[in-house]
This record gives structure tokens, sequence and C-alpha cells, in this order.
């Protein structure tokens, strides 16, 4: 399914910006391009800087999704899927809830939700990433199955 829009998602960033521009490559369908988060100095979680970040798909309306298959760059990513059924564009974790969540391996994940309720927003939510250095995240593809 093609997402009807595709945006970053920082709640908790000063600018609530994590490089908007990069967004389109997390579904361009070539998996050598890819979404990356800005370098942090510490991973996410509750003793980190911030709880995570993520890429917001508007899915056009209410659509029943069966799976999410996301492709990244480095293990391990920790990623949680969020969702609403409303039709106002989320601004905060507040908006949403959890239907799924996992961790990467080899570079892929499979989320499926655990209702098959419809959602009109969905967020692919990082809550850890790789660190080599600096910890980022990158999101090479991001496949929605209905």
């Amino acid at each position: 399914m093609t997402p009807a829009g595709t945006f970053d998602f920082d709640p908790f960033g000063g600018d609530s910006e994590e490089k908007p521009e990069l967004v389109p490559l997390a579904f361009d369908g070539d998996p050598t391009t890819a979404w990356e988060t800005q370098g942090y100095r510490d991973q996410f979680g509750p003793e980190g800087l911030k709880p995570g970040v993520g890429l917001l798909i508007d899915l056009g309306g209410e659509r029943q999704v069966r799976e999410v298959r996301i492709q990244v760059e480095g293990d391990p990513h920790g990623v949680e899927l969020l969702a609403t059924a409303g039709p106002d564009r989320p601004s905060s974790l507040e908006d949403l809830q959890k239907v799924a969540e996992g961790q990467s391996e080899d570079g892929t994940l499979s989320l499926v939700p655990e209702s098959t309720q419809p959602q009109h927003w969905m967020v692919v939510w990082l809550t850890s990433i790789p660190g080599d250095g600096d910890y980022r995240g990158r999101i090479a593809e991001v496949r929605i199955l209905r």
C-alpha cells in the first residue's frame, strides 16, 4: 500500500523535526537509501535524552493494516508501531496507542498489529537505536500490507 503522506515525528525535539527531507527515502522502494535520525550521545528511553523518534504515516483514511515490514541499517533497532483511527494528525504520543512492537534482526523487522481495527495514522516509533560512537537510527524501507 502506498501511504497518502509520510512525515518525521519528533514530539520531544526542540524544533519537532527529525530530518524531514530524508523521510521519502524510507518509502522509495530502494533499500540502498534511508531516512536516518540525528546522531545522539545517549540511547533513547527513560534515562536518555528522549523516549524516541519516528516516522508518521497517513494511510489516507481508516484502513486495516495486516503487517508492516521494516528494513533497517544496523542492528538492533527497537521499534513500536503506534496508531490512531482519528482523522486529525497526531502531534504527541498521547494521541496514539501501541499496536505492536519488536526488535530488528539481520536488518529486518515485521510488525503485526494486535488489533484488526482500521487505523488512519501509524507511527514507526524507534525506541532504541544502534550505537557506534553516536546512536543513530536508519530506516531503509517501510512496506505496509493490507
